[in-house]
């Protein structure tokens, strides 16, 4: 589909709903999308960041699935 057919067929279904809860939810989702914000970083943030960047390139991480898996297996411990 392309993408100004979805376009097309998101704004018709959002037309017919009437929840407010979810129309908001929808708003927020779509705020979030277009926030183009530019964050200011003072000195220590952007040294902490360049940091983080090194020991990623380095290897020395642990992926997220990883840590699940680590979470759940102390969970059963107890």
């Amino acid at each position: 589909m392309k993408i100004s057919a979805l376009k097309n067929s998101i704004f018709e279904n959002i037309a017919q709903i009437e929840d407010a809860s979810f129309l908001k939810a929808i708003n927020t989702i779509i705020e979030n999308k277009l926030d183009k914000s530019i964050y200011k970083l003072n000195a220590k943030q952007r040294a902490e960041i360049e940091q983080s960047q090194n020991e990623i390139a380095k290897g020395n991480f642990i992926a997220n699935e990883d840590v699940d898996e680590e979470v759940k297996q102390w969970l059963k411990e107890k």
